[in-house]
């Protein structure tokens, strides 16, 4: 995580916040402030790097607050400022979809629709995607490894998760394999997170009272993105 210098004045109203919205394009929440308040920024705050980055590339003062306010409203879930409860509540959102794309890929194995995936389907589907994706080698010894390895590679998943070993996957088991793996990808997405917004972003609850009002995110991006 940077720390970035405000290039503007470390006190921005309300007024001026609002005003840099342009043409009424937002509508600023109210939550947190009155009209009449102050926000502080300090003299430096914390924001990815790729985040300012994208920001100060981009030269029209408009285009950058529309940037900035689409990351915002992504993480945003209730429309009253982002707070620790939204943070943790995108997170349980992104590790559903993760196990939902995991399980619709083992239910595309379920050739004859009976609810169960079996080892055979699971390999004739991997064979298939494999030999397609290794066409251009012809049909030489390597590519025929290849073929093999990988395939082999993409079954061991399956053979973990068969737990009575029977070489199906009931759907008991196929939702205990894509919780392992959706935990494992979503474990790695957080330790990321840090050079994403939803990383950094209660750092600019300038008024320290639990959530980052939208207007506290347009002083911190307005702050380091002056025209």
């Amino acid at each position: 995580m940077a720390k970035f210098q405000s290039r503007l004045s470390t006190r921005l109203t309300i007024t001026t916040a609002l005003a840099l919205l342009g043409a009424g394009l937002f509508s600023a929440s109210t939550h947190g402030l009155s009209a009449d308040s102050e926000i502080i920024v300090p003299d430096t705050i914390q924001l990815p790097k790729s985040f300012v980055k994208r920001l100060t590339n981009q030269s029209d003062h408009d285009q950058r607050l529309l940037m900035a306010l689409q990351q915002f409203e992504r993480i945003d879930l209730d429309g009253n400022g982002v707070s620790q409860e939204d943070l943790d509540r995108k997170g349980l959102m992104d590790a559903a979809q993760i196990r939902a794309s995991i399980v619709q890929r083992y239910v595309a194995s379920d050739l004859n629709a009976d609810g169960i995936v079996t080892r055979e389907e699971m390999e004739n589907v991997a064979t298939w995607n494999n030999r397609r994706n290794l066409s251009r080698s012809g049909s030489s010894t390597s590519a025929r490894l290849r073929l093999k390895q990988r395939v082999k590679k993409q079954l061991e998943p399956f053979e973990k998760a068969d737990l009575d070993g029977n070489d199906e996957l009931t759907a008991s088991e196929l939702f205990g394999l894509a919780k392992s793996q959706a935990d494992d990808q979503h474990a790695r997405r957080r330790a990321r997170r840090h050079y994403k917004l939803q990383g950094s972003i209660m750092s600019l609850d300038f008024n320290s009272d639990g959530v980052v009002s939208e207007r506290e995110f347009i002083a911190a991006v307005s702050s380091l993105t002056p025209d």
